[in-house]
């Protein structure tokens, strides 16, 4: 690893930005995961509803609201200077790029018409991942949230109260991203330490670590079937692997600088992953055969995800917009024009009809698959790094650099 990109991983815990650190309200247990009193649970219902203009209702002379030092302005710059001293002096690929003609007029979105129902407050850095746990809601079994972030956790928790919260401590820096397997029962997380960790929900109990990347880890997730997982790195590459014991992997090396998400298709066939080299790469997961690329962008992309039916795939990028495309083809649908900033996180309902997506505008955005209905979901006071829905498609919830996650309800379609 280049010189430059070895002080980025060490920029990150340097760099003096004005945080108010609270103490954890958790017990120490090593590496175990440990319960918190009901006492001490990081986080409170929200009740109150602070109208926000969102940003197409703001004045058109309005002056922006001044930004505080953020993680990604830290980690553009710093990385992309990064990759220019790898590249020996190229074109940095974090640079913003013209902005593409509309093809066809988003409408403008709502104002959010509530509250969060809860806000969860256990963490005490930047939130960078959120995901529901699979099947959770039903009668037999409570909704289940797991959260990452830059306090070196994983945090899981009930998703309206935050009870019964436990936390993973096995991380030795930041965490990037957190996903839970396919029947629920295992976590996998992965940060800045370059390794992915598999551990038990329940109990916490450490399965697996795999640590064939060479630098940072940004995203991951599970094959359908729960028995390989892919992860995409700073390192350029995405690594599918047995979820087991690490064998038989597969290295991707398709893009030209790092790769800040991976979603498999639920049909299991293919792997999508999105880079800041500007392209979405489409691969057969079995052999890394790559399919296509879809290149709309001249900027990075930070997100990708598949629709359900894995019929058509959404990417969120540098550029302000989120695109969906057909799968197969990589024919262009449609462009999602209602963020003002970068979009870091794109997520499918279940299904299939509406898309959420969030960014650096500090809002979370609802829309139905054609850019119709929008609605605005004005609650965080940061950047939003990450959105999810509930299983049962009727609640979301966002995680942010405020610090926070928070459960609200979906809109209707």
């Amino acid at each position: 690893i280049p010189p430059s990109v070895e002080t980025l991983a060490l920029a990150q815990e340097t760099i003096p930005v004005s945080l108010e650190l609270a103490p954890m309200p958790v017990q120490e247990a090593g590496d175990r995961l440990t319960p918190l009193p009901a006492s001490v649970l990081p986080g409170e219902p929200s009740s109150m509803q602070t109208p926000v203009l969102t940003p197409s209702m703001q004045e058109p002379n309005s002056e922006k609201p001044k930004r505080n030092l953020t993680r990604r302005n830290v980690l553009v710059g710093l990385a992309g200077t990064a990759v220019v001293a790898a590249a020996g002096g190229g074109i940095a690929l974090f640079a913003h790029a013209q902005e593409q003609q509309a093809s066809q007029p988003t409408p403008t979105p709502t104002m959010s018409s509530g509250a969060a129902a809860y806000i969860y407050r256990g963490h005490t850095d930047w939130v960078w991942s959120v995901t529901w746990q699979p099947g959770s809601g039903s009668s037999s079994q409570k909704p289940r949230i797991a959260s990452a972030s830059g306090d070196k956790t994983v945090q899981l928790w009930d998703a309206f109260n935050g009870q019964h919260p436990y936390v993973y401590r096995q991380h030795k820096a930041p965490v990037y991203t957190v996903a839970w397997s396919p029947r629920g029962n295992n976590v996998a997380s992965a940060g800045n330490d370059r390794t992915v960790q598999i551990w038990d929900a329940s109990t916490g109990q450490h399965r697996y670590t795999y640590k064939g990347h060479d630098s940072w880890v940004w995203s991951l997730c599970w094959s359908p079937d729960g028995s390989r997982v892919a992860s995409a790195s700073l390192d350029k590459t995405v690594q599918v692997w047995n979820a087991l014991d690490g064998s038989n992997p597969l290295t991707y090396r398709g893009h030209s600088a790092l790769v800040h998400s991976v979603a498999w298709s639920p049909n299991g066939r293919y792997i999508a992953s999105a880079s800041g080299d500007g392209t979405v790469q489409v691969w057969q997961a079995s052999n890394g055969h790559l399919l296509y690329t879809y290149l709309p962008y001249a900027t990075t992309v930070w997100a990708v995800a598949w629709s359900p039916d894995s019929s058509r795939i959404a990417s969120g990028a540098d550029n302000k917009t989120v695109q969906v495309w057909d799968s197969l083809s990589g024919n262009h649908l449609f462009t999602y024009y209602g963020h003002t900033d970068f979009v870091y996180t794109v997520a499918w309902s279940p299904d299939g009809k509406r898309i959420a997506s969030g960014g650096d505008d500090r809002t979370a955005q609802v829309w139905n698959a054609d850019g119709s209905n929008p609605f605005t979901y004005t609650g965080h006071a940061a950047s939003v790094r990450s959105v999810a829905w509930s299983p049962d498609g009727k609640w979301l919830t966002s995680s942010s650099f405020d610090k926070t996650v928070q459960v609200w309800k979906a809109p209707p379609a």
